[in-house]
C-alpha cells in the first residue's frame, strides 16, 4: 500500500490521481484496493513502494486495522482518488495483463518541492524550491476558477 503525493514534485493535499484501466482490473489480476477516507489521516511522509505492502502502516499505525476496499473496474474505466489516499494493487494471479495508466492532477498554483519525479534534468536545473510549476507543456492548466 502506498500514497502518491509524496513522490510528486509538489506537495498539496488536494492533488488527485487518476488510474485508467487499459485491461479489466479484477480481483484475480490485481485491481486496486483503497483505504477509504485515509487521506484525512495521512501526510507527505513517504513510506516508499516495495515488496512490503504493510510498510505504510509503520508510518500510519492508526490505520493498520482499517479494512481496505477492492475496486475492480472494466477496461476504459477510471478511478479518481486523493493523492494522499492509501492504496495498492493485489497480485496478478492470471496469465493475462492488468495494464493501467495514471495521471496526477495538481491544483493551479502548485510549487516545486525539490523532487524530480517526472521532470527532466533541464527543468529541475531551472527550478528552485517554491517556484511555480506552471510550464504549459509539462503541466497544462485544465481548469481555472
Amino acid at each position: 500500500m502506498a500514497l502518491d503525493t509524496p513522490f510528486w514534485s509538489f506537495s498539496d493535499s488536494s492533488a488527485l490521481s487518476i488510474w485508467i484501466a487499459l485491461d479489466d482490473a479484477t480481483l484475480q489480476n490485481g485491481c486496486l484496493y483503497f483505504i477509504p477516507g485515509s487521506y484525512h489521516h495521512t501526510s507527505f511522509e513517504n513510506a516508499g513502494i516495495g515488496k512490503n505492502m504493510d510498510a505504510i502502516f509503520e508510518v500510519y499505525p492508526n490505520l493498520k486495522n482499517t479494512n481496505s476496499v477492492a475496486a475492480p473496474i472494466k477496461a476504459g474505466s477510471c478511478s479518481f482518488h486523493n493523492g494522499l489516499t492509501i492504496h495498492g494493487a493485489g497480485p496478478n494471479m492470471t496469465n493475462g495483463f492488468r495494464r493501467a495508466m495514471t495521471c496526477a492532477y495538481m491544483p493551479d498554483g502548485a510549487t516545486f518541492n525539490g523532487k524530480k519525479n517526472i521532470l527532466s534534468d533541464e527543468q529541475v536545473s531551472r527550478l528552485k524550491i517554491g517556484d511555480l510549476l506552471n510550464d504549459g507543456e509539462q503541466n497544462p492548466l485544465i481548469y481555472k476558477r
